[in-house]
């Protein structure tokens, strides 16, 4: 049985873009409204339950299960991409740290039983807090 890729190029081709100084609130955050950017290989999303502001994700444009498994040859996009978001984030939130990390494989909201990298920017004062919740 095949399923369709529910966060493909398509349906976020249908909705405005966004940018990273206009991310929707939680409540606002729909599986198509929340197309920050792109490159010709990934996507660069609003998180669903964005738990602080300024959270968001970078997901292939290709379904595949985890980033260890991508194409070599998308490595170098990749992490450019990586590094450009983060620095975009670090720049609008100034005095905040900036979290970057997979955690593998969930069935998620809105299709991200796929590869995902958040980038979440924090307040210094909870760094303990967030460690710690991704450690459990």
């Amino acid at each position: 049985m095949h399923s369709e890729d529910e966060l493909n190029w398509h349906n976020f081709k249908q909705n405005p873009n966004l940018s990273l100084k206009d991310i929707p609130g939680e409540k606002e955050i729909k599986k198509f409204n929340r197309l920050l950017m792109h490159s010709k290989n990934f996507f660069v999303i609003a998180a669903y339950g964005n738990f602080t502001e300024g959270y968001v994700m970078i997901i292939p444009k290709k379904l595949i299960s985890s980033f260890a498994s991508m194409s070599e040859i998308l490595v170098p996009e990749f992490l450019w991409l990586k590094d450009f978001v983060k620095n975009l984030i670090s720049n609008i939130y100034n005095g905040y740290n900036t979290l970057v990390f997979e955690h593998g494989l969930c069935a998620c909201l809105g299709g991200l039983d796929r590869a995902h990298l958040h980038i979440m920017p924090y307040k210094r004062k909870n760094e303990h807090k967030i460690i710690q919740a991704i450690d459990t």
